[in-house]
């Protein structure tokens, strides 16, 4: 099976995203690094970011500073869809030619891809099934606030742009609640994926 994972910053994506991987064995696939590969100056969207945002985005080694870049796309929401509109198809195209890579080199094995974006950029057409990761909007503005450093406002900024609870319960087929026990968040994880086997 080919799994989506998704949810709201700061939910635990990845934190789900390791426990499948290392307890569950499933192979995995995040969306975040793959669009750092592609931001890189050797990657396919570097130019065509440059060309829309300038030079002032680059830090003193040429990377793409994705602070920088955070700060004007986060206030700007026309900022953001430009943005999203190079790499997001980028990605998509990326990830479904691993998987289909993946797939022919381990074909029993479960692969799981974690992605902020997953509703809104269509990967149920590649992905056997959608999971919510959700966690309380306060629990997640403190995990954000305590590992990431993050402002009040950033927080709500960042949120303000992604969907609802309620559209992401809609969208997916099993609801997994991380503000519970490491032990209680593997057998919720346990019993998604022995539903699916059967």
């Amino acid at each position: 099976m080919v799994i989506g994972i998704t949810g709201g910053i700061g939910s635990g994506k990845s934190y789900v995203l390791s426990i499948m991987r290392d307890r569950f064995h499933c192979l995995t696939l995040e969306a975040d690094q793959i669009a750092w590969e592609l931001e890189r100056p050797s990657g396919l969207c570097y130019p065509a970011i440059l060309s829309v945002f300038g030079q002032e985005i680059l830090g003193l080694d040429g990377q793409i500073d994705r602070q920088k870049l955070g700060r004007i796309v986060f206030s700007d929401r026309k900022k953001l869809e430009q943005l999203n509109g190079i790499v997001h198809p980028a990605v998509k195209k990326t990830i479904q030619e691993r998987i289909e890579r993946l797939q022919m080199q381990y074909p029993k094995q479960d692969i799981v891809l974690e992605a902020a974006l997953l509703i809104e950029e269509h990967y149920d057409q590649i992905c056997d099934e959608l999971w919510f990761i959700y966690s309380e909007a306060a629990v997640r503005k403190r995990r954000l606030k305590q590992q990431r450093g993050y402002s009040e406002e950033k927080i709500a900024a960042v949120m303000e742009n992604q969907l609802s609870d309620e559209i992401f319960r809609k969208h997916c087929d099993c609801v997994i609640w991380n503000d519970t026990s490491e032990k209680e968040l593997i057998e919720q994880i346990e019993s998604c994926l022995r539903r699916n086997r059967q």
